[in-house]
């Protein structure tokens, strides 16, 4: 399921928007936060007491946190790369002057950044189901915050600060400058 989830996001990504678009690239940026989410929302949880017996023979939370967080981290870059690669490749346009590995990384950074977002709400809960709920609650603001519903200028003084502690919206911008035009997309 983890490699299909890029070719088949990618595929309806581009049947949507077959020609690169800002859209296309805010959906790409969000796809990627929700990988990282998704992949890293249960660990915590469902590895609670294999924790709890390695805590107790001396294992660092630090240590098997981090552990995590380099395997998901891995996956999870994996998934990122090859949904930015295949978006790329499927809406092609030379005059964007893409530069790929800064689209690469870009990807690749927001889903760590959202693997992060993952194991710090599986920290927070005992059950899946209630981490899982949490992530809509959490991608949700990402959405409205990020400046591409409404733009950040039109916003009252508190959205717009919600908005610069909204990594979706930085996460999107640094997508946007990857193409030498593509902050001037529609």
């Amino acid at each position: 399921v983890l490699a299909a989830q890029p070719a088949a996001v990618a595929a309806i990504m581009v049947l949507v928007f077959p020609k690169p678009t800002a859209s296309l690239f805010f959906l790409l940026t969000l796809s990627c936060l929700w990988f990282g989410m998704s992949a890293s929302v249960r660990e915590l949880i469902s590895d609670g007491v294999v924790w709890r017996r390695e805590s107790a023979l001396g294992l660092a939370t630090s240590a098997w946190v981090g552990a995590k967080a380099v395997v998901l981290g891995g996956l999870v870059a994996g998934q990122c790369a090859s949904l930015a690669l295949l978006v790329s490749w499927l809406a092609r346009d030379p005059d964007l002057g893409f530069s790929m590995p800064a689209l690469v990384g870009a990807s690749v950074l927001t889903g760590w950044t959202g693997v992060s977002i993952g194991l710090a709400v599986s920290a927070m809960w005992r059950q899946s189901e209630a981490a899982v709920g949490t992530i809509v609650l959490l991608l949700v603001p990402q959405i409205a915050f990020s400046g591409v519903l409404m733009s950040l200028d039109k916003m009252t003084d508190a959205a717009q600060w919600l908005a610069t502690i909204t990594p979706l919206r930085y996460a999107f911008h640094l997508t946007l400058r990857c193409g030498e035009q593509l902050a001037y997309l529609g």
